[in-house]
């Protein structure tokens, strides 16, 4: 385990040199998942006969995800630790591959998108303050977030328009891929903690705008 500095974030110094690589693939794999479903969505609209308004709502599902997660989890890694939120996220994101596969219906794609924006939530944050206390370099350490962030959702429609194109099982073997992809991510579970956890549980995040 790492020691716990001041202000209860811990010292990267004892941090492995795989730790920066192994979260930064968790954010690239992970924000990959989001953009997936993408171009299924034509095929989708094909077998399952829907009109363009339900397939903005699947699209709006996904965002839905996405807010629900920042507004009730956005601080949770300050709460339980980065390490402790990720894997979390992991886990929803392959649920979500498993969901698209076995349940290829309305329902199914409702929830699968739900939970990827779920996981997509739980982990930018997250991961995002993992990089930046165990890089030593902070402005870097945004810079590579913030480029991973982009490089996922652009690999990810990019990887499953290709699967689409010229694989079979072109609303199966998408997910499949994205579920073996997520599996590397899990080595995070040997990286040290960067936050002491704070307990406390759950706490809603709260909209409002500045005075300013």
């Amino acid at each position: 385990m790492s020691a716990v500095g001041p202000h209860g974030q811990a010292a990267t110094g004892g941090a492995p040199a795989t730790a920066v690589p192994v979260v930064t693939y968790v954010l690239f794999v992970v924000m990959a998942g989001g953009t997936v479903p993408t171009p299924v969505y034509a095929l989708y609209a094909q077998r399952l006969h829907l009109s363009p308004p339900v397939v903005a709502l699947v699209f709006a599902a996904y965002a839905g995800g996405i807010l629900v997660s920042l507004l009730l989890f956005g601080g949770l890694s300050d709460q339980i630790g980065r390490r402790a939120t990720l894997a979390p996220a992991l886990l929803v994101a392959a649920v979500s591959c498993v969901v698209f596969i076995v349940f290829p219906t309305l329902p199914g794609l409702f929830a699968g998108r739900v939970l990827s924006g779920v996981s997509v939530g739980l982990t930018t944050g997250a991961a995002t303050a993992y990089l930046a206390e165990l890089h030593p370099d902070r402005p870097r350490a945004a810079l590579i977030a913030s480029v991973t962030n982009m490089a996922g959702l652009g690999s990810g429609s990019l990887l499953s328009g290709l699967l689409v194109e010229y694989a079979p099982s072109p609303t199966a073997l998408p997910y499949a891929v994205l579920a073996a992809l997520l599996l590397p991510g899990f080595a995070l579970a040997g990286l040290p903690e960067a936050v002491a956890p704070r307990g406390g549980g759950i706490r809603p995040q709260r909209l409002g705008v500045p005075a300013a």
